[in-house]
């Protein structure tokens, strides 16, 4: 079994992209929402892994993180956020925030630096084989009604509607919050706070 040698079956790799309108002009492309559908199997395999990187890397994930994660949410954010403000606001202070949206952020990771950092988190050499062996040789179509375009090769980004995309997703950018100390931050996907806030004091003592 390909499994067994570190390697994920090629035929669970390809993937139909349906797109689905959002928003003002039809015509444009990018009013398009892609909505990617994977073979029904590669669902098992997916929560097998699921669990298993899920069991190591728990440890390492920041609090910040909110997002794809058991026992945080939307609600999780937003709470951080208001309740860090409303302490400021009864200090007299005032508070502030930059709303950040990476735009395609699961379609741009690059699979060598992943891999990296998995490595860096304690993945084994087998683990990470196995990683970088669902991550590469992807492949997808469009298909509108019975209409099917040609087979394009994927370069980078975790895959849309899998079970996977998510968690490494979250592992690629988990690094980044270890090295914000000056500000407080918030994260959900792919949009990220970035809280600011003081008191009426401390800025007359500066």
């Amino acid at each position: 079994m390909k499994v067994e040698n570190c390697e994920y079956p090629n035929k669970l790799k390809l993937a139909d992209v349906s797109p689905v309108y959002k928003k003002e002009n039809p015509l444009l492309t990018k009013n398009y929402r892609p909505v990617s559908f994977l073979p029904t199997v590669t669902k098992i395999f997916e929560r097998i892994m699921q669990n298993q990187l899920n069991e190591h890397i728990n440890q390492f994930l920041s609090p910040i993180l909110c997002g794809y994660r058991t026992g945080f949410s939307t609600q999780t954010a937003l709470l951080t956020l208001i309740e860090r403000w409303k302490i400021m606001l009864d200090k007299k202070g005032y508070a502030g925030a930059i709303l950040m949206d990476l735009s395609k952020a699961l379609d741009k990771i690059n699979y060598e630096l992943l891999t990296a950092k998995l490595h860096a988190y304690g993945f084994g050499k087998e683990a990470l084989k196995l990683i970088l062996s669902y991550l590469k040789h992807r492949k997808q179509r469009v298909k509108i009604n019975t209409t099917f375009g040609s087979w394009v090769d994927l370069i980078c980004g975790v895959p849309q509607g899998s079970v996977l995309g998510p968690i490494l997703f979250n592992i690629f950018l988990n690094d980044l919050f270890l090295f914000l100390n000056e500000i407080q931050v918030c994260n959900f996907a792919d949009d990220t706070f970035c809280l600011w806030s003081k008191s009426f004091r401390s800025c007359s003592e500066t």
